[in-house]
C-alpha cells in the first residue's frame, strides 16, 4: 500500500491533478459553482497542494468568492513578493483588496503591495491595503513609506502614518521636518 500511494502522488505530480482537470471541465462547462465546492473540499483535503491552491482561488475569484480562498493563495501570494514577482503578487492580492478582505498581511507586504497597487492605477485598493497595515501596526520607516503613498490621496492616512513614524525618536532629522507639517496640517 505504501509503495502504492507514493506511485500514486508521483503521477499525479507528473501531470495535471485530476480534481483539478475535474473542476476546470466544470468551468469550461459552465459550472463554476460545481467546480468550486470541488476544489474547495479537495484544497481541504491537500490544503499544502500549490496547483490546488491556484486552482481554488481562481474559481473563488470567478464566483466572486476571493475570500474564500484567501488563506489558501496566502503562500503563494508570500512566495511571489519574496521572489519580486509583483505582478503576479497584484494578481492574487487585487481581487482581495478589491473586496476589502480582512486577510491580514504583514506590514513589509502590505505596503509592498499598496505602493505596487497604486503604480498600477488602482488607488482604492492601494489606500485599502495600506490602512491595514496602519490598522495592525507598522514600523517607522514602514509608516514613512505609507506617508509618501497617500500623502496627495488620502489626508487621514498619510497624517496617521506620519504620526507614527515621528514616534520614532531615531528618525532621521531631515524625514523629522518633511513629516511634522503633515501631522499639524
Amino acid at each position: 500500500a505504501d509503495i502504492e500511494s507514493r506511485a500514486g502522488s508521483r503521477s499525479v505530480s507528473n501531470g495535471p491533478n485530476p480534481i483539478v482537470a475535474r473542476a476546470a471541465r466544470l468551468r469550461s462547462d459552465g459550472d463554476p459553482y460545481q467546480a468550486f465546492d470541488l476544489i474547495q473540499a479537495a484544497w481541504r483535503e491537500d490544503s499544502a497542494n500549490e496547483e490546488i491552491a491556484e486552482a481554488f482561488f481562481s474559481i473563488a475569484v470567478e464566483v466572486g468568492q476571493p475570500e474564500a480562498a484567501a488563506v489558501a493563495i496566502l503562500p503563494n501570494l508570500n512566495q511571489a513578493l519574496r521572489k519580486g514577482e509583483i505582478p503576479r503578487a497584484i494578481d492574487y492580492w487585487f481581487p482581495l483588496a478589491a473586496n476589502e478582505s480582512d486577510l491580514e498581511l504583514d506590514a513589509t507586504a502590505a505596503v509592498k503591495l499598496g505602493e505596487a497597487l497604486l503604480d498600477a492605477g488602482h488607488p482604492k485598493e492601494a489606500l485599502f491595503t495600506l490602512r491595514g497595515a496602519v490598522d495592525r501596526g507598522v514600523s517607522a520607516v514602514h509608516a514613512a513609506r505609507i506617508v509618501k503613498v497617500a500623502r496627495d490621496l488620502d489626508e487621514t492616512l498619510a497624517r496617521r502614518a506620519a504620526t507614527i513614524a515621528l514616534g520614532d525618536a531615531s528618525l532621521d532629522p531631515k524625514l523629522r521636518k518633511e513629516l511634522d507639517p503633515i501631522v499639524a496640517g
